[in-house]
Parts: structure tokens; sequence; C-alpha cells
């Protein structure tokens, strides 16, 4: 039933942007496929740490096209494959693990149902042995884009439905796909077209539904809009967003960020332009935060899939010449972009973290394989910080308690981290600095109340998610004979360093430092940002702080250009510099 071959060679064309070091490295490649063509259309990681992938086949199965489920291992290697379908075209769009260890399969069919495409939701045990399978549908054409089960078992599903005047629908089914409701997005007239693509359960228990709304414009030619419905739990309409007017759109995909909100991603084409991702973030209403154009160096360039991170940005994939996915801050802004491929057609669809902070990539190739079109499958590995070092003043490993040290690390791929140490072997740790500027070093002020403990250090994301490294040496913590020994490693004054860069947009970073004599103020530090009118726009610190030195970021994305002024107090230290956002 299948043939799948192996990626001996890495990659003939490798591409990525040379300015940002930060990009994550293939850990393998694998592609799955015959004769004919094959795609990878959805993929997860699973609880034993292998991978689920949901893909169309051409190549196997009863007939014309099947959903071909393939489960690997944590190295990409097949532990089993399973095909599903009749002598009709049936299409994978996504693949969930279940609640239950089994999977569900949610696309289209038109080998079964009721005439036509209708919507497919494919039910399997942990091995892929088929439970139930279930159809929802007319007699014309209803598809089914992406799916999900919810925490009580139920599952929910986002397409749409030509014998339903072009309309979105979203349909409600028990936890045995037995139907409870479904709800209609759309326009009694055929010429306004409504077509779901995605759909997210929100913290009130309703949905998040969104897609593409079409509607006619000196016809024949039609806009686009994207739009963003609210469905009650009970399958009730509540309200409708509609973002932009384009010549085209595509998606969007909508996914949850860890502060609530909610990021769209999707692809537009406006007048005299090619295809350009689109991205929104919102709030769980609709209501648009903050909107941009992201673009990288593939055009056309059409997302297909979009995953939150653990730093509140996102990364997505794009449909274009090669395989590509692109990072971005929580701002929008790009991180960096990663570009693989061969000297044909390779194309991404879906997108997804890894417990190891890496990313799993679904799509086809056309380079690599048995012919035509196989499925690849690929693994990324983020470049995660190791070879921790602590470089102290009196040399060697020994720290004293009020030592200024400096942790360096190298390899750094997240946009800040977590710094911890454990005065106990590992069984507690206390965090000493969070959302550090990734540039891998940090100098720390060593203050513990015990000085003849020993420590561990370690460093993980600022979400604790993943611990990257772990100091392999225990650290002793000696204990100065006086105070004034200690002192010599202290700095010797307050200091307020100008802003670098300056000019900066949108980001800079203020350095300062605290003197040993500030010790025992218990004085309170505040590190203020005033525009040119003395209002006060940002504060950075009002915290006590030992004395040391330090680093904070000052992020100036939703501010406009000008002169503003950052203000260091403590007690009776004042000082302030001037600084320019540039955009």
């Amino acid at each position: 039933m299948k043939a799948i071959k192996y990626l001996s060679c890495i990659l003939l064309f490798l591409l990525s942007s040379a300015i940002y070091s930060q990009i994550p490295d293939t850990a393998w490649t694998k592609t799955f496929g015959g004769p004919l063509a094959d795609v990878g259309n959805s993929v997860k990681q699973t609880n034993d740490g292998g991978f689920i992938v949901a893909a169309t086949t051409s190549s196997f199965g009863a007939g014309g096209q099947d959903i071909w489920l393939i489960k690997t291992d944590e190295n990409g290697d097949t532990l089993w494959t399973k095909t599903f379908g009749g002598t009709g075209n049936d299409r994978a769009a996504n693949v969930v693990q279940t609640n239950d260890n089994g999977y569900a399969v949610f696309g289209t069919t038109n080998s079964s149902g009721n005439g036509g495409d209708d919507f497919l939701l494919w039910k399997t045990d942990s091995l892929g042995n088929i439970e139930w399978f279930k159809t929802f549908g007319g007699t014309t054409n209803e598809r089914a884009y992406e799916g999900h089960q919810l925490s009580d078992d139920t599952y929910i599903i986002a397409g749409d439905s030509v014998g339903q005047n072009n309309n979105a629908w979203l349909v409600k089914t028990d936890a045995d796909g037995k139907f409870i409701w479904g709800r209609t997005i759309g326009s009694s007239t055929s010429d306004f077209h409504y077509h779901g693509r995605s759909v997210l359960q929100i913290d009130d228990g309703g949905y998040a539904f969104c897609g593409i709304y079409a509607y006619p414009f000196y016809p024949p030619s039609y806009l686009n809009e994207h739009f963003f419905s609210r469905i009650s739990s009970n399958g009730n309409f509540i309200s409708t967003r509609y973002y932009g007017a384009y010549i085209a759109a595509w998606g969007p995909v909508v996914k949850k960020l860890s502060d609530g909100n909610l990021i769209l991603g999707g692809s537009i084409r406006q007048i005299s332009s090619v295809e350009e991702p689109k991205i929104y973030k919102t709030d769980q209403y609709g209501n648009v935060i903050w909107e941009e154009i992201v673009l990288g160096s593939q055009y056309p360039a059409v997302l297909t899939s979009i995953e939150p991170t653990n730093d509140n940005g996102f990364i997505f994939t794009i449909y274009g010449p090669n395989i590509s996915f692109l990072k971005c801050y929580e701002s929008g802004i790009l991180a960096w972009e990663k570009i693989v491929g061969g000297p044909q057609d390779d194309q991404a669809y879906s997108i997804n973290l890894t417990s190891d902070s890496g990313y799993i990539v679904t799509g086809y190739t056309k380079s690599f394989g048995a012919g035509n079109s196989d499925i690849w499958l690929l693994k990324f590995k983020n470049n995660l910080p190791n070879n921790i070092t602590v470089v102290s003043p009196n040399g060697g490993e020994h720290l004293s308690i009020r030592d200024t040290i400096e942790i360096k690390w190298n390899s750094v791929s997240v946009d800040s981290v977590r710094i911890k140490l454990s005065l106990n072997g590992g069984t507690n740790w206390i965090t000493i600095v969070d959302s550090t500027p990734s540039d891998s070093t940090y100098k720390w002020f060593v203050q513990v109340p015990n000085p003849s403990w020993n420590c561990l250090i370690k460093i993980s994301d600022v979400a604790d998610s993943t611990i990257y490294d772990k100091s392999d040496s225990t650290f002793a913590i000696d204990r100065f004979l006086s105070i004034d020994d200690s002192s010599r490693l202290l700095p010797k004054e307050f200091s307020l360093s100008q802003n670098f860069p300056n000019p900066f947009n949108p980001s800079t970073k203020i350095k300062f430092q605290i003197p040993g004599q500030a010790r025992n103020d218990n004085a309170v530090f505040t590190l203020n940002v005033y525009d040119v009118l003395g209002n006060e726009i940002a504060t950075l610190i009002n915290e006590e702080k030992q004395p040391g030195e330090y680093e904070v970021e000052f992020n100036g994305s939703e501010l406009p250009s000008g002169i503003y002024f950052y203000q260091l107090k403590a007690g009776n230290y004042i000082e302030t510099k001037k600084m320019m956002l540039l955009k």
C-alpha cells in the first residue's frame, strides 16, 4: 500500500536571510509518496513525541484522491499508515490527536455522504484503525477547511456550502460525531459569497469563525474582505466584523495567543500587487489591535498556516516557490525567514511547534521523492542556548557572595530568556532575571542568604516551557571577610548610559549601574520615559535594586517619531538623557 522514500541528501538548495542569526537549523527531512501526487495537509506532534500527518494521496487507496494518515516517531521514521476514502475524491484538511489518544481527521469527501462534496469527520484509535466516520452536507458541495476537538470531547468544523447560496458553514457535533447544530454566515443572494476557513473556541465558550466575504464590484469583478463572526456556544449568531477590501483574499486562519488575544493570518492581493500575507491581531471580539502586511523574500506569497510562539509572537508558512516560514515578534515585525527547497516546486501547508522549541512542517516536494509531488515532512531545531559559562572576578568556579559575575551562553533563538539560580542542587530555583534581551551574556550581582551554599544556573524561555540548558558544574559561593573586600567588585557610582542604538526604531537598550554603597539604602529605583511635554510614556523600572549593572529595553513601536527623555531616580540621585525615535 505504501511507498516511502527517505531523503538521502539533506537539501540541494537552502536559502536563509543572513541578517538574522536566530534562524533554526534543519534537523531532518522525510518524504512519503508514490508515482502520483501526494500532499501533506496537516502535521501535529503527538503525546509520545512523534508526529501525525494528514495528507491527500493519489498514489494509494481506493481510487481518485484518498486521505492518508501517517504516524512517525520523533525522527520521522514511519510507525504505521492508513488510508481512507472511496472511488471519488477524499481530501484531508487537518488532523488532531483526540483526548483518548486517537485521532480525528477533518476534510471533504464526495465518495460518501448526500451527494457532491460533504464535510467529513473520520475518527480513529491510537493505531489509525477506523472507529467511525460522519459526513455533513446536502446534495451539492460543502467543503471543510478546519476542525477541532473541544475539551468536552465534542467537535467543531468550519467550511462553506455552495448549496446554501455560497454561505460559510459551521457545524457542531457531539463526542460521537452526531450533528448538534449548524450555523451559516452569508446572504440569501447568490452574488454575495461567504467562505468559511477557520474556527476557534474563545474564552466565553463561543466561537470565532473567520473566512472570506466576496461581493460584486463593477461585475463581473468582485471585491474581497476578511470576516470575523462571533457565534455563541449554542450556535446563535452574535456579530460579524469585516477587514479590508481587496482584489483577492485567502484565509484567514485564527489562533489564540498566550496573552489571550487572537492572531489572524491570511493573504491579499491589492490593485497592481502580487499576493501578500496580511496579519491581524485582534481581541476575542474581533476588534483590531494592529494589522500588518508581513513581507519576506518570496513572491507570490499566500499564507497557508499560522501558529503562535512561546514569546507571544507567531510563525507562519506561505505558498511560494519554495517551502518558506517566517517568524514575527509580538508587534508583527519580521524576526527571520527560513526557506528550503530544491530546483522544482516545493510548498508548505502546515507548521506547528515541537516540545523542544523547534518546528515541524509538512507540505509537498517535487524536487525530491518518488515522483510527481511527494509529502515532505521537515523538522527544524532551534539554536538553543548551550555551553553556559560563569565568569567570576576571582577566577574559576568560585563565586563570592557579592561578586558581579557574567553568565554567558550561545546560540539563543528566542527573543528573551529566563535565567534561574538553584542553591540546593536543582531542587528549588530562584528567578534572577526575566525577559533579558538575548544578547548571549548577562551580568549578575550575586546575593544569596547563606554564604556556604552551592549553586546551579539554568536558562529557559520566559514561559518556562522549555529548559534549554543547565550548568553541569556546581559553583561554590564563598564568603568575603568584610564588606570592604566585596565593594571593590561593584560600581563606584551611579551611572545612566546613553541608549543604544540612538536614533532607534522601534526598540533601544538603556544601561545603568548602581554603586556598592547603595546596597543598604533600600531605595526604590524608577526608570521612566517622557515625551517633550513631560508626559510619562512608560515605566521601565519601579522597584528596589541591588548594586550592579543593569540593562532594559524600551519599545516605541506604538509611538510617533520624535524626541523622548528617559530618567533614572534613586533617592536623591536623578539623571535624565535624551533619545530619538525615527521611523
